[in-house]
């Protein structure tokens, strides 16, 4: 009766507006403090933990501040070396003199070996991409511009004394591990002799052959070889000649164990094959190598006449050694029984072996 009494009050009270909302229900001690404490204890220590992460996102990083002043650095003191002008970054990168023009060029045409969109027409600009390009470590690590531009980035790294504290010289597995396999010691040009059904190889033919340490003449045909050859995709007769003679077919520099080539050239064309074991150093042969590595994705504009296999293998030698002005003396044209001379009286070519074919009695 007590209850229905208030009850009743409460609800008179409500018709009267003197009640705006129910009296607040008493928690008793301990039932629910707990939980409520442990949860907000919980985020408490969240919030702590992550309080150095998240201010972390809001401060500029150290690193990045540094990367910024010391490639300032770089390209500075690459200006006042004139390194962009040097016979080294010339040869690696293939700038040559324009007709008509004080200005260079670089024959290589494929867009993907420019790190500057410049590169092919401007060498300071293209080093000054690549010095950039050297601190940037996105994406696969072996496809950064340090293992992908072996020979770019020793030479650099060599004339402008790389902090390696400021500058992280990338691990580069893969091409290690390539360096490894080859092993090389020696370098050989390889000159099979005229092959007149083939317009391409109508002159002869040249590669090079990486003489691994160790070998003999009984292990030889095992080493590799650096070949440069017109794309052709199986074409034959006139629209090969054609397209060869206009420069329609992409050159590529391409590795081949030398068992192989000896097949082709030797027993199938049937060619009398010459060796001649060229007079490198040991850092000449590594510099070459290391260029060769980077010019595997490049391609030129292939030219029977000219910007042919033993005109590109004459480039090769350039890279190898500082000095030499072998491209320069072709012009108008570059036939291998040509090339040969040049390289000896450049002084590379202290012996010769000779490799008869199959009906060389």
């Amino acid at each position: 009766p007590r209850l229905r009494g208030r009850g009743r009050a409460d609800a008179e009270a409500r018709g009267a507006g003197l009640i705006l909302k129910s009296s607040p229900r008493t928690i008793a001690p301990g039932r629910h403090s707990g939980p409520t404490f442990r949860r907000r204890a919980g985020q408490l220590r969240t919030a702590l933990l992550c309080a150095p992460l998240l201010a972390l996102l809001f401060v500029p990083s150290p690193c990045r501040a540094v990367d910024t002043a010391y490639l300032s650095q770089l390209i500075g003191r690459a200006h006042r070396l004139r390194l962009a002008e040097r016979p080294e970054w010339r040869a690696l990168l293939y700038y040559k003199p324009l007709p008509f023009s004080r200005g260079l060029e670089s024959e290589v045409d494929s867009d993907s070996f420019f790190l500057s969109p410049e590169g092919k027409r401007d060498p300071q600009a293209e080093l000054d991409a690549t010095l950039a390009a050297f601190f940037k470590a996105d994406g696969d690590p072996e496809k950064c511009a340090q293992c992908t531009f072996a020979a770019r980035y020793h030479w650099l790294k060599t004339m402008l004394k790389f902090d390696p504290g400021r500058l992280p010289e990338r691990p580069c597995r893969r091409f290690h591990r390539w360096m490894k396999k080859l092993h090389p010691c020696g370098i050989t040009l390889v000159f099979p002799a005229a092959y007149l059904n083939n317009p391409a190889s109508m002159f002869g033919h040249t590669f090079l052959r990486i003489d691994a340490c160790g070998q003999d003449e009984q292990t030889r045909l095992l080493a590799d070889t650096v070949n440069y050859a017109a794309q052709s995709k199986g074409e034959h007769g006139i629209p090969f000649a054609f397209k060869g003679l206009f420069g329609m077919y992409h050159g590529h520099f391409s590795v081949a164990p030398f068992y192989l080539m000896v097949k082709k050239y030797g027993d199938i064309e049937n060619r009398d094959i010459w060796e001649y074991r060229l007079n490198l150093s040991q850092e000449e042969i590594d510099e070459l190598l290391r260029h060769v590595w980077e010019m595997r994705s490049a391609w030129f504009d292939y030219y029977f006449l000219d910007d042919n296999c033993s005109y590109q293998l004459l480039s090769l030698l350039e890279v190898a050694r500082t000095g030499l002005h072998l491209t320069g003396r072709f012009s108008w044209w570059a036939i291998p029984s040509a090339t040969i001379p040049a390289v000896e009286e450049a002084g590379l070519l202290p012996e010769a072996d000779f490799r008869p074919r199959c009906t060389t009695i």
